[in-house]
């Protein structure tokens, strides 16, 4: 993007938006410690799941080894859960800690800092709380939800690894309006140009890609608008 990071926009020139929607979902989860946790948070939700499982099984076959996970909006961590117990090295980045709520698995709470990270997806400062690269990168109903999506998009994609996918369900919604030069072109291009080719057979992801054997950097041309 034409500005040199997320902060620029979020954090320096809007950050009481950025700092209204963390409060609002910080309250919603709260109220889970009452209600207990949706379901979807839990387990992921459904074909989504399945597809992500299918690419997991598919690149342990091909790498030969375990693979390594990250679930961008975790939430309970089922996902992760599920993929610790089959043996891949599967990490969780979270908005809430959902280990400190009473409804929670004991065996999400289990989970230490540097397998579930805290932390705002939309910020380069919780990307440096993650080591090294993933092999699979799967992000559930979180895209959406951001207010400046297409800046963590390009902190999410930079994390996959050489030979790597990025599994995301969709970011469509208002946030155009947030950028100049958008396009539905805009986010297929960069992938092209970044050397990812899409998978057959997306399962509903509206993002289903795999990174080619040479890293490219991916970087989506637009800007912000000023008003």
């Amino acid at each position: 993007m034409k500005l040199t990071s997320a902060t620029e926009y979020l954090y320096t020139r809007r950050p009481e938006r950025i700092q209204q929607r963390i409060d609002r979902s910080h309250h919603r989860v709260r109220g889970y410690a009452h209600t207990g946790v949706p379901a979807s948070y839990q387990y992921g939700s459904f074909p989504h799941s399945i597809r992500t499982d299918e690419v997991v099984r598919s690149a342990r076959t091909e790498f030969g080894r375990p693979v390594r996970l990250l679930d961008i909006g975790c939430g309970a961590a089922g996902v992760v859960i599920r993929h610790l117990n089959e043996g891949h090295d599967a990490h969780g980045l979270s908005l809430h800690d959902y280990r400190q709520l009473s409804s929670t698995q004991q065996q999400v709470r289990d989970l230490t800092d540097d397998v579930y990270v805290v932390g705002n997806a939309e910020n380069p400062d919780t990307y440096r709380a993650l080591s090294g690269e993933y092999d699979v990168i799967v992000s559930q109903h979180t895209f959406a939800h951001f207010y400046d999506p297409l800046a963590a998009l390009e902190l999410a994609v930079d994390r996959v690894a050489e030979g790597g996918y990025f599994l995301c369900d969709y970011l469509r919604g208002g946030h155009t309006r947030l950028y100049k030069g958008y396009t539905g072109n805009t986010i297929p291009a960069a992938f092209t140009a970044a050397g990812f080719t899409p998978l057959q057979g997306s399962g509903g992801l509206e993002m289903c890609m795999r990174r080619g054997s040479t890293k490219l950097p991916f970087r989506l041309d637009v800007d912000y608008a000023t008003n």
